[in-house]
């Protein structure tokens, strides 16, 4: 895992955050595009502008997928348990099934509230490689 930039100051929104990761990189927007569709996540350009802009939200699917495509941690990004209390659980049951050795860490499905995995309707694009366990 890469080393937290400098510039993810406390105090900064999530798109805030989100905006100065992929500026950092010298990344357009449909570069994160491309990068969360290599991990399952399928979204358009016009989402991350509604992320970098504060407009919306991404899920804690759309949260794990971002730290994989920057190469930070969570929390890099501003997802706290207060914003996203089910990430714990996304994690543990990452955690578990890795462990459990049912699939390579870094194709682990992502299991979602109510028992549902990523890949059941209606997140069935979301497939999430949980690197940042």
């Amino acid at each position: 895992m890469a080393a937290t930039p400098v510039e993810l100051q406390a105090g900064l929104t999530i798109g805030e955050r989100l905006r100065r990761l992929r500026r950092g990189r010298g990344w357009e927007q449909s570069q994160v595009v491309e990068g969360l569709a290599t991990r399952g996540v399928r979204i358009g350009n016009t989402l991350v502008s509604r992320w970098e802009n504060d407009t919306r939200q991404p899920d804690a699917v759309q949260i794990l997928a971002l730290a994989e495509v920057f190469d930070v941690q969570t929390r890099d990004l501003g997802a706290t348990p207060e914003l996203y209390p089910e990430l714990a659980m996304l994690k543990e049951a990452a955690t578990r099934r890795y462990l459990a050795g049912q699939r390579d860490r870094r194709s682990v499905l992502t299991v979602l509230p109510g028992g549902r995995r990523a890949t059941d309707p209606p997140h069935a694009s979301q497939a999430v490689l949980v690197r940042s366990l």
